[in-house]
Order: C-alpha cells, then sequence, then structure tokens
C-alpha cells in the first residue's frame, strides 16, 4: 500500500519495526513494513532517519509534493551494485540498431495498452467516435513490427496518443474541458492529472530500473540530451494508458474531483489539499489492482512493473532474449 501523509506537522517515523505516522506524540496510523509500497508525503511533513532507512532497503521510493500541490521529486535507494548491468546498457544503446528492438517491443505494449483503454471507454459510453479512435490506434499497433527506425516508432506513438487524447476529451465533454494535452504549465484539471500520476509513474519506474542495475537515465526512445530519466520514461510510457489516462477519466466523469478541488496559480491548475487526498488515494488502489499479462501472470500493475524491469536488464545481458513488457487485455 501507499502510505499518504499530508498534515502539516507530521512526522513519518519507526516504532517496533513498524512505519508510523504520528502527530506531535501520538501515533495515528502504523503500518506493517511489508506492507508498504511507498509513502506520498504532502506539505510541511517530516520523514526521520529511521524511516528513511525502512523504507529505501525496501526500495519503496518517497514522493514529495509541496503544499500547493506541486509534484517536487522522489526519493529512490541507491543502485544495487549490478555494474555489468548497466555496462550492457550503455553499450547498447549506443547506437540506433541496439535501442530499436527494445523501441519496438515497448511501443507495441504501448499502443496495445492505449487501444484497450480507450476501447472500453467506447464500450462504456457506446459513443462511434471513441470507437473510431480505438479502432485506429489499433491500426497504428499493426504497423509496429514494420517499423525500422526510432522516427518511425516515435510517429506511430504521437498519433496514437493524439487520437487517445482526442477520446479523452470526448469522455470528459460532459464533466470537464479538454482541448490538447499541455504539460507545463498544466492549466486546467485533465492537464494537472495526467502530469501528476506521470510524476508519480515515472518515479516508481526509476526505482524499479535502479533495483536491477540499470541507470534510469539512458534510454532507448526518450531522448538523453535533457539530462532527464529517460529510461524511466520509457518503461513509463507502457503504463500510462492505465496508471495515468484512466484514472484521470475515472476522478473527472465519476465526480471524485472537480473545480472545486483545483486552484489557479500562475497560469496552472494546482490540487487542494482535500483534492490531492482524493486523487493519491485512487492512484493507490489503481496501483495494486491486479492484471493478467500475456505470460498468463495476474499479478499489480507495480508488480508487472518490476518484472518488465528484470526482464529488460535480463534482455540486454542476453543478447537475441525478446523483451516482452506488459499488454493488458
Amino acid at each position: 500500500m501507499f502510505v499518504l501523509v499530508d498534515e502539516d506537522g507530521a512526522q513519518v517515523a519507526v516504532s517496533k519495526g513498524r512505519l508510523v505516522v504520528k502527530n506531535g506524540s501520538a501515533i495515528e496510523a502504523e503500518y506493517l513494513k511489508h506492507d508498504v509500497e511507498g509513502v506520498i508525503a504532502f506539505g510541511h511533513v517530516e520523514v526521520t532517519r529511521a524511516a528513511l532507512d525502512l523504507l529505501l532497503k525496501k526500495n519503496a521510493p518517497v514522493h514529495l509534493l509541496s503544499s500547493r500541490g506541486r509534484y517536487l521529486g522522489c526519493l529512490m535507494p541507491q543502485e544495487q551494485g549490478l555494474p555489468l548491468a548497466r555496462v550492457n546498457q550503455y553499450r547498447a544503446f549506443a547506437y540506433e540498431a541496439g535501442k530499436v528492438p527494445l523501441a519496438r517491443a515497448a511501443t507495441r505494449a504501448q499502443l496495445a495498452n492505449l487501444h484497450a483503454v480507450v476501447r472500453r471507454w467506447g464500450l462504456r459510453r457506446d459513443d462511434e467516435e471513441v470507437a473510431v479512435a480505438a479502432t485506429k490506434i489499433a491500426e497504428l499497433r499493426s504497423m509496429v513490427p514494420d517499423a525500422t527506425t526510432l522516427d518511425e516508432l516515435r510517429g506511430l506513438e504521437g498519433r496514437a496518443w493524439k487520437l487517445a487524447y482526442r477520446a479523452l476529451g470526448v469522455v470528459l465533454e460532459p464533466y470537464a474541458e479538454f482541448s490538447t494535452r499541455q504539460r507545463r504549465p498544466a492549466p486546467d484539471p485533465p492537464n494537472a492529472l495526467l502530469s501528476l500520476f506521470g510524476s508519480l509513474t515515472a518515479g516508481h519506474a526509476a526505482s524499479m530500473l535502479r533495483a536491477v542495475g540499470l541507470d534510469p537515465a539512458v534510454g532507448f526512445n526518450h531522448g538523453n540530451s535533457r539530462g532527464g530519466p529517460a529510461l524511466a520514461l520509457d518503461l513509463t510510457d507502457i503504463y500510462r494508458p492505465m496508471l495515468c489516462l484512466a484514472p484521470t477519466a475515472a476522478l473527472l466523469t465519476k465526480r471524485v474531483v472537480g473545480d472545486r478541488d483545483f486552484w489557479p496559480h500562475k497560469g496552472q491548475a494546482l490540487l487542494t489539499r482535500e483534492g490531492i487526498r482524493r486523487v493519491l488515494r485512487l492512484y493507490g488502489a489503481v496501483c495494486k489492482r491486479e492484471v493478467t499479462g500475456r505470460d498468463g501472470a495476474r499479478t499489480t500493475y507495480l508488480e508487472h512493473m518490476a518484472r518488465d524491469a528484470a526482464a529488460l536488464a535480463h534482455a540486454l545481458r542476453t543478447p537475441g532474449t525478446e523483451w516482452q513488457p506488459l499488454e493488458v487485455r
């Protein structure tokens, strides 16, 4: 589970081997350490050294958000001392020929997952425009095996996401206005939610890649020139349809959050304290949802992500091994 701490002055600490949330001397909540998958600290929250030791040793990231709801970053464990994994990674990613097979596998999975989400929207709403978008995304996915360059694969991704965002606008039409994806600044609730979910998911992806010895900053599809977590974003993109796109639609169409939960600040929409509490509660529930992968394994999205990170490290270590990340049904 994710531990959400959003009360100013609260402290995350350890007591009798358990992770506890304290307010002054009173313990408000306590958790068995093996149940904790991560901590999301919102506002003026203190995380003690003992709590950090416990969390980082079990590879549980600590997400930090400002009191205004801005995502600040993520504390992650040190790499696990597998230098050979990074040697293989750097060697494979030195040339486009080493990147294309992995980028092709990631794009195939990403578009399959995107199709599954948009198709589900079309079936639930019985909406022809959304159904057509799902069909076109499926057609783009069928073109992935014939793509031979990164530019071709990125082009297919871009066209698919354009269709998905258009479908999201249709789904949200009665509830919120959404015309285009805009990241910085995120001017409206849908964009703000998409960005927040993307940051949280990328933090988990980076933590899992570090755990198997890979460098989150050196990717096969995202550019490495800006110094961002390129490989973490490559892995995040596979899960973005389920962990970012679908929850955004669910929160707004079910009126879990609305305009009342956002306030404008320098051209961007920021979540209120109560709004972010509801948003993060849903995100934690979605991450724990169990799904079945192509290999028949049924487990949570985060467990699938960890498996995909380990499989990627294996594929880099064993030339000729096909990487097959999660594709939902």
